[in-house]
This record gives structure tokens, sequence and C-alpha cells, in this order.
């Protein structure tokens, strides 16, 4: 296996993990990508490629580090971080009212 499939089959691997650690099906990612899921399944698969346009609007629509999907190289952030900014939006805003709940009893404890 040349370098380069090597590279496609794990930047697969890494979208489809992100993808499924959010809770979202193939077919949702298809669409947001405005590809065919079949063409989609390719990618994850490493036997396609996604374009950095595709890359690009993953990030904005999911928040999905290009770094780490192209290259595997995370920032360091906290483990806390990284659940939060790769989790769909319904998990986003209950662990916000979660927080914000824990705080508000935190002030009227004192």
């Amino acid at each position: 296996m040349n370098y380069s499939k090597k590279q496609d089959i794990e930047l697969g691997m890494r979208l489809c993990e992100i993808r499924e650690s959010m809770h979202y099906t193939q077919s949702q990612f298809a669409e947001t990508l405005d590809i065919e899921v079949s063409q989609y399944r390719r990618i994850e698969k490493g036997i396609s490629r996604i374009t950095i346009d595709k890359v690009r609007l993953l990030y904005d629509t999911y928040h999905i580090d290009p770094d780490y999907l192209i290259l595997g190289v995370q920032e360091d952030i906290s483990e806390m971080e990284h659940i939060f900014v790769n989790s769909s939006k319904e998990q986003k805003g209950k662990f916000l009212s979660y927080m914000l709940e824990y705080i508000r009893r935190a002030v009227d404890e004192r």
C-alpha cells in the first residue's frame, strides 16, 4: 500500500470516528457535503479523496479540526473541550444547560 493510500484510509477512519461520536449518519454528512451517500462511504473507506473545499465545509458546519482530520494531529486541548467541540448542537445545548444550572446552584449556596 502506497503512502497516500494509507493516508486516505486513515483520514476516512478519523472522519467515521468523528461522525459517529457526534451521532450523525453517513447520509447527514453526505447531505452537508452535497455529495451522494455512496461517494461519502468511499471517502470513509479511503477509496475516494475528500477535497479541501469539503474539509472546510466540515469545519464550518461541524467544527471538525482540519489538522486532525487530514494529519491526525490534534491541538493540545483538554478532553472536555474536545468532547464539546465534537458534540452535536443538541448535546452542546444540554451540556450548557447543565453547566448553567450547576453554576446557579453553586452561587446560591454562597
